[in-house]
């Protein structure tokens, strides 16, 4: 279970991974308004959703082995169970999220009267968008975990590579703000592909970024 040894338990879970996204849209929604008629705080939530999908279970799953030291002088397991074992409770983390914009366009329904998602017929996109990230994440976290359990110093630079990605990710903002001298960043990012995929799935914004969502499958 999340949290369990804390003293607010889950709801450590609503301050992790909801209250950036209400900062964000407060801070930055001035800045940068309606994303193609989609209110910014459903950008964000869009964005950060699929990145928590990413995100969240790589930090975790990256400490499998770490966390099963001293299980693994007892019994032989494989190391890729431990990896995914560990990962669940980061995935948990990010369907919260996903939970938490399905309930943010209801409330945009029900208050607005105006459906400011996608086209039912675009959520296998969405769908496939998640599972490459989730898919990117086990890679990555398999490749991580033995180095995290030799050295400690890779947990704190594993940590910081995430949170550097994630600027250089159109999370917060769309694809097509990035100036085009430097788009060939977002061409090599994978996970600016599944970002922007799901983004245009679940709120009809942008455009599917294929040719990334491509790059994503082959580098998971």
């Amino acid at each position: 279970m999340l949290y369990r040894k804390t003293k607010l338990g889950p709801m450590w879970l609503v301050i992790r991974q909801v209250m950036p996204v209400l900062v964000g849209s407060v801070i930055f929604g001035r800045f940068m308004g309606e994303q193609e008629s989609a209110p910014y705080m459903l950008f964000l939530m869009a964005g950060s959703a699929i990145w928590g999908l990413f995100a969240n279970p790589l930090a975790r799953g990256a400490r499998g082995i770490e966390y099963n030291r001293s299980l693994l002088t007892k019994l032989y397991l494989p190391r890729l169970i431990l990896v995914a074992a560990q990962m669940t409770a980061g995935l948990m983390e990010g369907l919260f999220l996903l939970l938490m914009l399905g309930a943010t366009l209801g409330y945009y329904w029900w208050t607005t009267g105006t459906w400011e998602g996608g086209m039912p017929s675009a959520l296998p996109a969405a769908l496939l968008s998640a599972l490459v990230a989730v898919a990117m994440a086990f890679a990555m976290a398999v490749w991580a975990a033995p180095m995290v359990a030799r050295a400690r110093d890779m947990r704190y630079a594993l940590n910081y590579v995430l949170s550097l990605w994630s600027f250089i990710t159109p999370v917060a903002y769309p694809l097509a703000k990035i100036p085009p001298q430097l788009r060939w960043i977002a061409a090599v990012n994978p996970m600016s592909g599944p970002v922007e995929t799901f983004r245009w799935a679940v709120l009809g914004t942008g455009e599917p970024a294929w040719r990334q969502m491509g790059i994503s499958a082959v580098f998971a």
